[in-house]
């Protein structure tokens, strides 16, 4: 299956997948992260949640 063909699967036929992306939560985390990166994450999160 190639790329454009994928994007036209009908997204009631992956439920749990269209359901996943809806409430999951990607975050940015891997070894090289600067402090100051890290800290902006933080900050957002922080921020998200509170409003």
């Amino acid at each position: 299956m190639i790329g454009h063909e994928i994007a036209e699967l009908d997204k009631k036929s992956l439920p749990n997948t269209e359901k996943t992306s809806q409430t999951g939560l990607s975050l940015p985390i891997f070894p090289g992260l600067k402090s100051e990166e890290i800290i902006h994450i933080c900050d957002s999160i922080k921020e998200f949640f509170q409003n």
